[in-house]
């Protein structure tokens, strides 16, 4: 089990250009809440509002990257148990879609992880594709989560 902690200080490893950098949400949320009601509204399994994602960026929870063609939002998770610390991938949307943006930007955030000294990172999806990109990338399926109502 996992439980998610207060974001960590990666200010001085962000560059600008053509990386992502760190964001404040209050100043781009007329864009990115389209974004988040999107990611939702595909995936109506996923128990947050859009106002959950705002609230947790301005309270220091979450981290907010953005680029010229979207948005990621990162938080930090330690195991209860192990205490290691993962950067989790929690939303990622780009306005446009199938040019593998994702993909292309995951190096990046694991530069980020290594910098600031955590153990791993996560991706969490209910999109399949991702599955064969990511374990020809070197990632390990982790645990698989099915649900039903009762």
């Amino acid at each position: 089990m996992e439980e998610s902690t207060n974001r960590i200080d990666l200010q001085e490893t962000v560059t600008q250009g053509g990386d992502p950098y760190l964001a404040d949400i209050r100043k781009e949320w007329d864009w990115v809440s389209e974004g988040v009601r999107e990611i939702l509204e595909g995936t109506p399994q996923l128990t947050f509002r859009q106002e959950d994602v705002y609230a947790a960026c301005v309270n220091g929870q979450a981290m907010l990257w953005i680029t010229s063609e979207g948005f990621v939002v990162t938080t930090v998770e330690v195991d209860r148990f192990t205490e290691d610390r993962t950067l989790l991938i929690w939303l990622a949307w780009a306005r446009d879609r199938g040019e593998k943006k994702a993909a292309y930007y995951l190096p990046f955030f694991e530069k980020q992880a290594r910098k600031a000294g955590l153990q791993k990172m996560e991706v969490r999806s209910a999109v399949r594709q991702m599955i064969d990109y990511l374990e020809s990338d070197g990632w390990l399926l982790d645990h698989i989560v099915y649900t039903r109502g009762v």
